[in-house]
């Protein structure tokens, strides 16, 4: 973006936030615009104006792996799941593997999502991690890491069984420790490169 009063381009990132609340609905909880990259400061004023509107107990953030996101959820919403991105998941498994491991890595990856449970699909991405560790040592590394946030969504797999919104409300009550108020979905839009507007 070109800052007509400085005569420069510069970077500016634009944060928006989607909530879904318990009836299924989209709606846009916040817009943000920042100057330069993703970072934690910015993501702390954006949730502590969140919360000085009234946003509380939030059950899942999906996000992608955003700097200094992680560290914010955890400071401000300790009782909130974070959901890493698995369409970005998808394409690093293309960039870091060959094809046909990258095939072989994603159809396996796809079974895991129709596990019924995070508890039993979580030993099975492990594994399936593990059997490529040797030969995609760092890639796989940073997956290990992650491996929680991948499947995160596991945890609300509940939701897919309920018939309408109240049913769903009480299946999320009985099988999550507190009521949500509504998962937000983090999204970012920022060309990666400067250029003038």
């Amino acid at each position: 973006m070109k800052d007509k009063e400085k005569g420069k381009v510069r970077t500016i990132t634009i944060y928006t936030i989607i909530g879904v609340t318990l009836n299924w609905k989209k709606t846009l909880v916040g817009f943000y615009l920042e100057s330069g990259s993703e970072k934690k400061q910015a993501w702390l004023r954006i949730f502590n104006d969140l919360i000085s509107r009234g946003l509380q107990r939030v059950s899942l953030i999906i996000s992608d792996d955003f700097p200094g996101l992680k560290e914010v959820i955890k400071e401000l919403f300790p009782q909130t799941d974070h959901q890493l991105c698995l369409t970005h998941f998808k394409r690093n498994i293309t960039r870091n593997m060959s094809q046909e491991d990258s095939k072989t890595f994603k159809d396996r990856f796809s079974q895991l999502k129709l596990t019924d449970s995070f508890e039993t699909a979580l030993p099975k991405f492990e594994h399936l991690i593990l059997n490529y560790q040797n030969t995609y040592k760092n890639f796989m590394a940073q997956v290990w890491l992650k491996r929680k946030q991948y499947l995160t969504f596991l945890k609300y797999f509940v939701i897919a069984f309920c018939q309408d919104s109240s049913e769903a409300e009480q299946c999320l009550i009985h099988n999550i420790y507190y009521t949500p108020f509504f998962f937000v979905r983090l999204r970012r839009t920022q060309n990666d490169r400067r250029e003038s507007v």
